[in-house]
């Protein structure tokens, strides 16, 4: 396997991540339109590449200054386990230095450990009228008000704002130093100087702006 790690949306085709998001349940509604939109207005992406297969894609929100947000980070099944999503962390995390990175996980906790991640604080959301009910979504068919998870504010079966980060089976710190060694050469290569987790995380390192 020779994976490569980049920061370019160009010859991706859209309508087949979506069907390999939807083939790993890893799709939350979006059509592939708003996938696509979704990481362009991203500041910063990773996309993983096996020659022009698509083998995984994450992205981060940042404002540039302090505060940042890591989703959408996904590994096709069949390049698990090899470290190609800590790769794609990784890529993303050394275009912020000195910002707090946050994320969202379901069962990745392990994952993102050995990357240097620590609990913070109750993380709160809440979704702003309908789940997807917006312009970008517009032709995505919706959830109606009774379906499974359609409250407002209740991350069920079609609310996954944040994705559901790699896979149930994710490795563990330990694990994952041994996986990582399996990248090819040029994709670490481009991880930049972010090599030691979040080392030395200061206490106050939460979001810039605290809610009174």
């Amino acid at each position: 396997m020779t994976v490569r790690v980049d920061d370019s949306l160009d010859g991706i085709d859209w309508d087949q991540a979506k069907a390999d998001l939807t083939a790993d349940d890893f799709d939350n509604g979006r059509s592939a339109r708003a996938l696509q939109a979704s990481f362009a207005a991203s500041q910063h992406v990773a996309i993983a590449r096996d020659g022009d297969r698509v083998a995984g894609m994450a992205r981060l929100l940042s404002e540039g200054v302090c505060n940042a947000y890591l989703l959408d980070v996904w590994t096709l099944s069949s390049y698990r386990r090899q470290g190609v999503g800590a790769a794609m962390v990784r890529q993303l995390m050394s275009r912020v230095p000195g910002q707090h990175v946050g994320l969202q996980t379901d069962e990745a906790e392990s994952f993102y450990a050995g990357l240097g991640y620590n609990h913070q604080p109750v993380f709160m959301s809440a979704i702003v009228g309908q789940w997807l009910g917006n312009e970008a979504n517009a032709a995505t068919p919706q959830p109606s008000d009774d379906s499974p998870g359609a409250g407002a504010g209740d991350r069920g079966k079609h609310h996954r704002p944040f994705g559901k980060n790699l896979d149930q089976d994710t490795p563990g710190a330990n694990d994952q130093e041994r996986s990582e060694r399996r990248v090819a050469d040029d994709t670490q290569g481009q991880l930049g100087p972010w090599r030691g987790g979040l080392a030395h995380q200061h206490p106050r390192a939460q979001a810039c702006g605290r809610s009174s």
